[in-house]
């Protein structure tokens, strides 16, 4: 009898060692999933903030180049739209890696899946075609 309690300890113990690590698992996941949605959202702030540059550097030039329009100089205006153009491209330039970013840790969508993957049924479980 000593025997058969010892392998039901082992077999009681392989089984809380499976449950632990299953649980470990879907702690692991849970939180390398929180870790996502917090950069995910930390990058959208820094794309909004990009942006209000964006829209900063755009009053800026308005402003300036309204005082060359006025007294047309386009030596002026034209050297403060490119001054402004450059900065905004890096602007945009930046932002664009961040999205690529938030895209890349965002789950698998619907784009990626293949259609032959996909199989539609009826309410009641038969095929749709």
């Amino acid at each position: 009898m000593g025997s058969s309690f010892s392998r039901s300890a082992d077999g009681e113990d392989s089984k809380v060692k499976i449950l632990a690590t299953k649980g470990m698992k879907r702690l692991s996941d849970a939180g390398e999933t929180m870790g996502k949605a917090v950069r995910t959202q930390a990058l959208k702030a820094e794309i909004m903030l990009k942006e209000n540059s964006i829209k900063g550097l755009k009053q800026e030039l308005g402003l300036a180049v309204y005082d060359a329009l006025e007294t047309a100089d386009s030596d002026v205006y034209m050297s403060q739209f490119q001054a402004t153009k450059s900065k905004v491209d890096a602007l945009v330039a930046e932002i664009d890696l961040k999205k690529a970013e938030i895209a890349a840790l965002r789950p698998e969508t619907l784009a990626d899946i293949d259609e032959a993957e996909i199989e539609v049924k009826m309410a009641d479980g038969s095929p749709s075609n």
